[in-house]
């Protein structure tokens, strides 16, 4: 899935086929000096599955083709084949980047159905887009738009590039990707999203360097070295920080920091809106009555308030102001000057049609086992004012899907089987009214998890239908253990360890000793 190809990988990509006796492989590469532009319209996201298009008229603009061919598979049917691209072979040892790696096939290429008949099939495409699911069947026009094409961009270096920002102060990190060393005389140079440079800077012997005062957002980061380059794209790439300990701002150097809020998430035309803003120095203090600016802009970028508040206790302050019935929906913009500084806050004003029935799910219990063969549950909806909703329509859907078990007595133990594929499994499992309490009863046989890697989550939708045929929605969720005991490894540098947990509590043990992260499968 990943963008960058280090030079010990010898510039090979790997991919995959299944019953395609022939692809069209078409590489192209982006200009560096276009690659600002590339960026604004493009996303660098490789994930294995990535179908959308490269070979578009935006494309056109910032590259060039290097590469058109047709490579040949094969006629054997029914199994996935690996293949393998030197990109030494066919492009020449200077082009690293950015390329944009491109897989198709055509009806005529699909080892499907009888011989010619791919064939005929695409004579007659009106019939299939007629008769026929548009992306599912194989002969379909849309099915090869949904699985005809796999693209993949890539970039041959070995510099791993880490970005981060602290106010003005904007410090990077370039590391060898092949050993994970600092890496010394990278230049690195920090981009709008206009594609203009505000700020350079070369790595020390750390591997580090950081540029001072760039007061613009910064769109995209690059390092070169030795004729490579990585890039970072601020808005795309950012970690996901929520399974770490991590939290605040850093202070800006003149000490003043603000938090804004609302009473409501979003707001309709002709409401009251009430803005709060919270202001502390470095002391923990504000000066008492400080002027505080509000200006409010539309979503037309229109300025329709502009507001000093004097009056300010211990750094709150309130402002309080009225939308009117017409006024245009979508993102308002509140920007506020407290003291030196300038902070923006996006208020949401919305057509919202509030919903009138509460729909709630109660399954008979919370967690099912492996002697539970249904799923049992009630569905109750009313209206807001109390009154059961009887006799409305209803639906509930339900989806099966892999959830790795953990147990707080084991950290660092997986307990899920890496080599067994669960597809989620979704299905319709009531469709009916209810009843004159506005309740419905439902019963549905649980498929067989016996070959499950691991716990089930089931996910609970249910839809209720006003008499105007406005939906109303709730969910649940529930686990099932289809195993009484599960097994679980951890790895170490020097051992191994490994437990068997059950599900009843006390119902466990381990062998061996270390701790650390690895992979196992269930026992039943």
């Amino acid at each position: 899935d990943g963008m960058i190809l280090p030079t010990v990988n010898l510039q090979r990509v790997r991919f995959q086929t299944v019953n395609v006796s022939r692809v069209r492989l078409r590489i192209k590469k982006v200009f560096d000096s276009n690659l600002g532009q590339f960026l604004q319209s493009q996303q660098l996201n490789s994930a294995s599955d990535r179908r959308r298009d490269f070979y578009s008229r935006e494309v056109n603009r910032v590259g060039v083709g290097l590469v058109d061919t047709v490579l040949k598979i094969g006629q054997e049917r029914n199994r996935r084949l690996q293949h393998e691209l030197d990109l030494n072979a066919l492009l020449d040892p200077s082009e690293t980047g950015p390329l944009l790696i491109g897989l198709s096939f055509k009806h005529k290429d699909m080892l499907y159905g009888a011989p010619g008949e791919a064939e005929e099939a695409r004579k007659d495409r009106q019939w299939y887009r007629r008769n026929t699911d548009y992306r599912s069947h194989p002969f379909s026009p849309g099915y090869l738009n949904t699985y005809g094409r796999a693209i993949k961009p890539v970039i041959v270096s070995d510099i791993g590039l880490t970005y981060k920002k602290a106010h003005r102060q904007h410090p990077v990190y370039a590391r060898d990707i092949n050993n994970a060393a600092p890496m010394a005389g990278v230049a690195v140079t920090l981009r709008t999203y206009q594609n203009q440079v505000v700020g350079r800077g070369v790595t020390d012997a750390h591997g580090r360097v950081t540029i001072p005062d760039v007061a613009q957002d910064v769109f995209c980061v690059e390092g070169d070295k030795n004729g490579q380059k990585s890039i970072v794209k601020c808005n795309e790439m950012a970690w996901n920080l929520s399974t770490f300990d991590t939290g605040g701002v850093s202070a800006p150097p003149d000490g003043v920091r603000t938090f804004i809020y609302t009473e409501r998430g979003v707001y309709r035309p002709g409401e009251d809106i009430h803005l709060s803003l919270i202001a502390r120095n470095s002391e923990q203090t504000f000066p008492e009555n400080h002027p505080v600016t509000l200006k409010l802009y539309n979503p037309r970028n229109q300025l329709v308030l502009e507001r000093t508040a004097r009056t300010g206790t211990d750094g709150f302050y309130v402002f309080s102001f009225k939308t009117e019935p017409d006024d245009p929906t979508g993102n308002w913009r509140a920007r506020q000057e407290v003291g030196s500084r300038t902070v923006f806050h996006t208020v949401k004003v919305e057509t919202v049609a509030p919903y009138r029935l509460k729909v709630r799910i109660e399954p008979e219990k919370e967690n099912l086992t492996r002697t539970d063969h249904e799923l049992r549950l009630g569905l109750v909806s009313t209206y807001l004012f109390g009154n059961p909703a009887a006799g409305l329509d209803a639906e509930i859907a339900v989806e099966l899907r892999h959830r790795p078990r953990q147990f707080p007595e084991h950290p660092g133990f997986s307990f899920t089987n890496e080599a067994v594929t669960y597809a989620p499994l979704r299905a319709s499992i009531f469709k009916g009214w209810l009843d004159a309490a506005g309740r419905a009863r439902v019963r549905w046989p649980l498929p067989a998890l016996g070959q499950a890697p691991s716990a089930i989550r089931v996910r609970i939708d249910a839809t209720v239908l006003e008499k105007g045929g406005r939906p109303n929605r709730g969910r649940e969720t529930l686990a099932i253990d289809p195993y009484d005991r599960y097994v679980g490894v951890a790895k170490t540098a020097v051992r191994l360890r490994v437990c068997a947990a059950g599900v009843r509590p006390g119902d466990s043990g381990c062998t061996g000793n270390g701790s650390g992260s690895g992979s196992a499968g269930p026992a039943a």
